[in-house]
């Protein structure tokens, strides 16, 4: 039997043995990246609290229309805490970014809302936490996106699921010129 290398760490001492998004890597590549994850999380919550804290401080006397506007926005950015380049402030101090599934790019307003809409059902973030070593969420199922560590991306995203994905997909054609018409 022949040891597989892992294609994210890419060391040969390491077996391949976990599957990460249909990809076969390493334990410690599948358990850093849901480590990661955690931590991205943790500390993009941390964030949002102390924010909630700091406008509820300083709008409370407004009255309660102004601590029911401070809730939905804090409800909005947390559906939308990766649309800044597929990275949240925790994924950017962990190194994550999210990205399309498909076609590796960074994701936008659609997708972060629709990956992290799921999160408001009750005690789905604790299901969610339990399946974080096999790569996605249920969000991220649903968005059809992935998360990676941004320095690794682009051995990860060269994994045949991606290479597949990418050659599955329609070619563009070049846009016809006016005189050719």
């Amino acid at each position: 039997m022949t040891d597989i290398p892992c294609p994210i760490c890419q060391r040969a001492d390491t077996l391949a043995t976990k599957k990460l998004y249909q990809t076969i890597v390493c334990k410690k590549c599948s358990q850093d990246l849901a480590n990661r994850r955690h931590t991205a999380y943790f500390l993009d919550s941390i964030l949002l609290l102390g924010a909630c804290y700091l406008f509820g401080a300083l709008w409370g006397s407004m009255g309660e229309g102004a601590l029911i506007a401070i809730q939905l926005l804090a409800v909005f950015a947390f559906l939308a805490r990766d649309v800044a380049n597929g990275r949240s402030p925790g994924k950017r101090l962990s190194d994550l970014q999210t990205v399309d599934a498909s076609t590796g790019e960074p994701i936008g307003l659609g997708k972060s809302l629709l990956r992290n809409l799921i999160l408001l059902v009750p005690f789905m973030i604790l299901v969610d936490g339990m399946v974080l070593k096999r790569g996605s969420r249920i969000g991220d199922k649903l968005a059809g996106t992935m998360v990676v560590r941004r320095s690794l991306a682009d051995r990860f995203l060269a994994t045949p699921v991606i290479r597949s994905a990418a050659a599955a997909a329609p070619p563009t054609e070049p846009p016809q010129s006016a005189e050719a018409a």
